[in-house]
């Protein structure tokens, strides 16, 4: 084999996964929003104590980007991270979340009602975004036995890097990718 010690195979992963950044251009047109929760187990009767919350928004048809939140999430955060991916005047498509009331300044927001099981209407729907979070846990339970919420947006950006690319060959582009300086961030 290469010889190749635990840690140090750990570390180049890491830095693979730093250079695995997600993209900054603009999402527009017709975009999903949805907020998921990651890891741990529910202690208390709040089913959100101890996991780590995520956003993310889908451009449909093209990119995605996922945030992974503070202790919780907040209608400040989900307006500072959408006002720096969405184009102002874009459709936004999310459920009924009171997180997401203070958009709609910004947005032309459109909403479906999954307390009332409704989860199509017409072109309104988060099922792309909601396809995405079905993806994204197994894969990450999956493969690895926790993720450090310290360590999670290198996860999460991994995830995002192979989405952004799907239907391409990504050997080439990995190499690509992995041959660039990285620096520090999400």
């Amino acid at each position: 084999m290469f010889g190749l010690s635990h840690k140090c195979a750990w570390r180049m992963a890491k830095q693979i996964r730093m250079a695995m950044k997600q993209d900054t251009d603009w999402l527009s047109g017709s975009c999903e929003a949805d907020e998921a929760y990651y890891g741990g187990h529910r202690r208390t009767s709040n089913r959100f104590s101890n996991k780590t919350p995520m956003l993310g928004v889908l451009e449909r048809g093209g990119r995605i980007r996922v945030r992974v939140l503070n202790d919780h999430a907040t209608s400040y955060e989900i307006g500072q991270f959408l006002g720096k991916t969405v184009k102002v005047g874009s459709v936004l498509n999310t459920d009924e979340s009171k997180l997401y009331d203070r958009i709609t300044k910004i947005y032309d927001r459109v909403v479906v009602k999954h307390s009332a099981y409704e989860f199509v209407r017409g072109d309104v729907y988060t099922n792309s975004m909601e396809g995405f979070w079905g993806r994204l846990k197994p894969s990450l339970e999956g493969t690895h036995r926790a993720v450090s919420r310290k360590y999670l947006q290198y996860y999460v950006n991994e995830q995002v890097w192979k989405y952004n690319r799907r239907g391409q060959v990504l050997a080439p582009l990995l190499l690509e990718t992995a041959a660039q300086p990285v620096s520090r961030g999400w």
